[in-house]
């Protein structure tokens, strides 16, 4: 299916501030019920990361990215929670989700909220850029959830700014040619999925070559997500159209690939927070939602509900975790 460009939703996030202070115009209300009704992702605005501080970020982490295998070996995390580096190609979206078994295109690192896991940091410096941008693109979820809390009248606000955070940074390299979209069983270089949290906020750069490569399923139709110079894309998850009973869209999204002619200059990166609900939050939906079963990636969960870490944890197990313990934390 050939992708649609269609423009995207876009709001200012101080203006959207305005709605959780519960002084905004109705009209930006309106604007954002239909934004989580029926699109499932919005570009962010004026949201209060400069591109030089993403840029610091992205500096520091490709110094891992591009370290020895011997080096890299440090920073390799096995289990759960997600800490330190992935390898290329060291984790299956689609074998997350059961829709095939083709690896993703790209390396990754993770970094979690403080707390009995360690995170894992080869100096100062890293660390110091990594909790901040965590830090920063955290505050920013809960600014967008206690929004969505207005907007919707749910009452049980708590249960939503209480979640857990991981930010990761995704390095895709130039797609290898067996791999390209004319060449491959699969046109994909992560696979088809919506995100397992409440909401994700991504920093994206673009290709290159000005290949688009993430793409968002709105109706029926893939519409492409491209870059835009000073905006995050902020994308909600299943475990919010689960509690909210479908009020809001969680976004199928996906990250192709190019055909041949557009191998080269095809590397791309992003930051995504995850802002994942409270592990002890039973998925049933919030008052104001729309009542009825509560539904899951399609599925309806138990009658008496699943508490979101078990749901999460249910899914995560099927990551390839068979990786040794780090040598270096934080």
């Amino acid at each position: 299916m050939a992708p649609v460009k269609r423009e995207l939703p876009s709001f200012d996030l101080q203006e959207l501030a305005q709605i959780g202070a519960g002084v905004a115009c109705q009209s930006l209300s309106d604007r954002l019920a239909k934004a989580l009704e029926c699109d499932g992702i919005l570009y962010l605005t004026n949201f209060g990361i400069s591109e030089e501080e993403f840029e610091e970020f992205r500096h520091v982490t490709r110094a891992i990215f591009d370290a020895s295998p011997e080096e890299q070996e440090k920073y390799i995390v096995s289990g759960l929670p997600l800490r330190g580096l992935t390898k290329l190609e060291g984790e299956s979206t689609a074998k997350v989700l059961c829709t095939g078994e083709h690896s993703d295109l790209c390396m990754k690192y993770s970094w979690g909220d403080a707390g009995a896991v360690p995170n894992v940091a080869p100096n100062d410096v890293f660390k110091a850029a990594w909790e901040s941008t965590h830090d920063k693109m955290t505050a920013i979820a809960k600014q967008v959830l206690l929004c969505i809390a207005k907007v919707l009248d749910l009452t049980d606000v708590d249960a939503l700014l209480n979640g857990d955070a991981l930010t990761r940074h995704l390095r895709y390299p130039d797609v290898k040619e067996e791999r390209c979209a004319d060449k491959s069983d699969t046109v994909e270089r992560m696979a088809t999925h919506f995100d397992m949290t409440l909401l994700s906020v991504l920093c994206q750069t673009p290709c290159p070559n000005g290949f688009v490569s993430l793409q968002a399923l709105i109706g029926d139709d893939w519409v492409p997500v491209p870059y835009v110079a000073g905006t995050l894309v902020v994308n909600f998850g299943a475990v919010l159209n689960a509690i909210t009973n479908g009020r809001v869209l969680a976004a199928k999204h996906r990250v192709v690939a190019p055909p041949t002619e557009l191998r080269e200059g095809s590397s791309r990166e992003s930051t995504v927070l995850f802002y994942m609900a409270d592990p002890e939050l039973l998925l049933k939906p919030l008052q104001g939602g729309n009542g009825g079963a509560v539904m899951c990636f399609g599925e309806p969960l138990p009658a008496e509900g699943m508490k979101a870490g078990a749901f999460l944890g249910q899914l995560l197990s099927r990551f390839k975790t068979d990786q040794p313990s780090p040598s270096v934390v934080a």
